[in-house]
């Protein structure tokens, strides 16, 4: 008995990763996940570049005007954004609200994901929130408020 104790505890600390599937309202496959929690890294499936986690509220005018600086980081410079839209109801209903505000990249409002990518970055207590993650999933910058995209064009080229 000591000897299994003993092999869960070692897998524990070694933070062996934890991976998840997140469900996204604008595109059906969704998103993979992987938390270090040992490292304190985030890994997304697919991206092998510095990306953007996004924290929006649908309320939130602030957060109209970063999704349209964000839209365009994506668009012109490539950058990987992750919505995730917080305190919501029902998918139709958040789809249309991407739509009205205009978001063009992949987005969640699955509450286990809004409050598992929440944990990982410390707590949302106000939007809009961007947490910017360096290639090999570390957070290098938390950006709270409304931020120019000269910002985050800055920050992903010191840690990209």
């Amino acid at each position: 008995m000591k000897k299994i104790i003993l092999v869960f505890l070692v897998i524990f600390l070694c933070g062996c990763g934890s991976e998840r599937h997140h469900i996204a309202l604008n595109d059906k496959f969704g998103f993979d996940s992987i938390w270090d929690a040992r490292n304190q890294t985030l890994k997304i499936s697919g991206f092998n570049e510095p990306f953007v986690l996004f924290f929006f509220a649908k309320d939130c005018q602030a957060c109209v005007e970063q999704i349209k600086i964000l839209n365009e980081l994506k668009n012109e410079k490539n950058i990987k954004i992750i919505g995730v839209l917080n305190g919501v109801g029902r998918f139709d209903e958040d789809l249309q609200i991407l739509e009205q505000k205009g978001v063009e990249f992949i987005s969640t409002s699955d509450p286990r994901s809004v409050k598992y990518l929440s944990n990982i970055v410390g707590g949302i207590s106000g939007t809009p929130v961007s947490v910017v993650f360096d290639k090999n999933g570390n957070i290098v910058k938390k950006f709270i408020g409304l931020y120019p995209k000269s910002a985050f064009v800055e920050e992903i080229k010191l840690f990209g």
